[in-house]
């Protein structure tokens, strides 16, 4: 089955997003009224990084059919060896960096940290995903049918946003919880990959920009009636409109290939970056963007070399 290229440019999108969410610790801690603005008009975008990966996650996992033991030995191989091994890598450096005194208490530390809130608050996304992974057996027999698919995407974004219209609403605010909108992700991305073109794909694919600048709008004004669902189901559905992408499918594959392992291990790179003078000296507008440049490059060329030793089942 030939690559889909516009999955790969979704992955390079999503992975670019969440580097510049990490990126805006300058932008975010400026006071100046153009920052300010600067930061709304940077989270309005990039929010959509972690919705566009789980919907990219249900378009190519819900639609297969393989038995519980193949699916799920592919994401341990996958997804939670990586994972492990940077939780390692992590927590070693948080030791230390506090002293690195009583070696012998560190793996208590490290087991205890893995199962609870994780090594580091970015890893939060691992747990959600593993947790979506644990219910595709059974959401895979759900998507059959394409009626009760519908009805349970409208269902749960529909409960997203009742919590804000009727926050003391006991029948919203006792049933809905945030992993409710995740799973509503990740039914999205399978429904507006798999089916054919329809209305609401049209709408969506033409809402994006509009949607963007109403958010920013919205957030600059402090109006709390968040957009992101509707936002990222649009610029998913944008993206899968892309048809000839050739011509930069070497970059994109190449991003693609190493999105996990940059997410992994970006936010290090960035504390690194940071102990170096010259990112205070570059405008705020391009801090996040010559960041994220810097990583991005730096990560693809460590997962590379990671890769030509063959050790890269463990890092990506």
């Amino acid at each position: 089955m030939p690559k889909d290229l516009r999955l790969d440019l979704t992955r390079a999108i999503a992975i670019i997003m969440v580097a510049i969410v990490h990126s805006m610790g300058l932008i975010n801690s400026a006071t100046e009224t153009k920052s300010i603005l600067l930061t709304k008009g940077f989270y309005s975008i990039t929010q959509t990084g972690v919705p566009l990966f789980v919907m990219l996650s249900g378009a190519l996992l819900l639609g297969k059919s393989e038995s519980l033991f193949s699916f799920f030995k592919k994401r341990l191989n996958r997804v939670l060896i990586p994972f492990i091994v940077w939780s390692v890598i992590v927590s070693l450096i948080h030791f230390f960096q506090n002293g690195g005194q009583d070696i012998l208490s560190w793996p208590f530390t490290f087991v205890n940290d893995l199962f609870g809130e994780g090594v580091h608050r970015i890893y939060w996304y691992i747990y959600m995903i593993l947790g979506l992974y644990l219910l595709t057996p059974i959401l895979r027999n759900f998507v059959k049918d394409q009626k009760l698919l519908i009805y349970s995407i409208i269902l749960i974004f529909s409960l997203y946003y009742l919590q804000y219209i009727f926050p003391k609403f006991s029948l919203v605010n006792r049933f809905y919880c945030e992993n409710i909108l995740f799973i509503g992700y990740f039914l999205a991305g399978y429904f507006l990959y798999s089916t054919p073109i329809t209305l609401v794909q049209k709408i969506f694919k033409y809402s994006f920009f509009p949607l963007y600048f109403l958010t920013i709008l919205l957030s600059v004004f402090q109006v709390k009636f968040p957009l992101i669902p509707l936002t990222s189901m649009s610029l998913f559905t944008l993206l899968l409109s892309f048809k000839s992408l050739k011509s930069v499918s070497t970059p994109i594959s190449a991003l693609a290939k190493y999105s996990y392992g940059i997410y992994l291990s970006h936010f290090i790179l960035i504390s690194v970056i940071l102990k170096f003078s010259f990112i205070y000296k570059i405008p705020l507008f391009f801090e996040p963007i010559v960041m994220v440049t810097c990583v991005i490059i730096i990560d693809i060329a460590l997962l590379w070399f990671i890769q030509k030793i063959k050790l890269s089942r463990f890092f990506m």
